[in-house]
């Protein structure tokens, strides 16, 4: 739970564009430091949420779009 919150965390820093590709690690530091969370390890344990701090919301929206590009063609 305390991976999920800090991607969470991380997320609300920049909604739009992310923390950054690798940054997780880094920027979870901070966080531990402060007390707001517990525990840190270089990456969320879950892709999504990964995707989601890393990149922001503009590369979950590419990634649905991906999907949903390749189930439409699968689905025709």
């Amino acid at each position: 739970g305390q991976l999920w919150a800090a991607s969470l965390a991380l997320w609300k820093t920049d909604p739009l564009g992310g923390i950054g590709i690798g940054r997780f690690w880094e920027l979870c530091q901070p966080l531990m430091h402060t007390g707001s969370i517990t525990y840190c390890d270089i990456h969320s344990h879950n892709i999504y949420l990964q995707l989601l701090s890393e990149t922001g919301a503009v590369g979950m929206a590419l990634l649905i779009m991906f999907t949903s590009a390749i189930a439409w063609k699968w689905l025709r």
